[in-house]
């Protein structure tokens, strides 16, 4: 299980590219993992986390420590919203869970550029 984060897929927020840049290496490089092991026949299953924003205290060393809370992001999740979103991902068997916002930015990540994914994997 590997956790990246809606930044990986687009990075909206520049303040940190070395954050978004090594969430988008765990992005790609758990799509090719799991690629590598389903075409040697392995029964292991590889499961990517992008979560978007988290009410935490992640933030507290910026200006507005509270930047990523519901009052002053409305697409921010609360940790228990969070824990709700990836326990329900995990039922339902996901190999990528994404929650709240995150989950469009996947599925519309995966639909535009998946295709192409598997073409490339295919070899063709």
């Amino acid at each position: 299980m590997n956790v990246s984060s809606v930044l990986g897929y687009i990075p909206f927020s520049v303040i940190n590219p070395v954050y978004n840049g090594t969430k988008a290496w765990v992005h790609f490089n758990t799509m090719n993992i799991r690629t590598q092991l389903a075409k040697a026949g392995a029964n292991i299953k590889v499961v990517k986390i992008a979560p978007p924003t988290v009410s935490t205290d992640l933030h507290r060393e910026r200006e507005d420590p509270d930047v990523n809370t519901k009052d002053k992001n409305s697409s921010a999740l609360s940790v228990e919203e969070f824990r709700d979103e990836l326990v329900k991902g995990w039922k339902e068997d996901k190999e990528i869970i994404g929650a709240g916002s995150s989950q469009k930015l996947v599925d519309r990540w995966y639909g535009e550029f998946g295709p192409d994914y598997e073409k490339a994997a295919d070899g063709k």
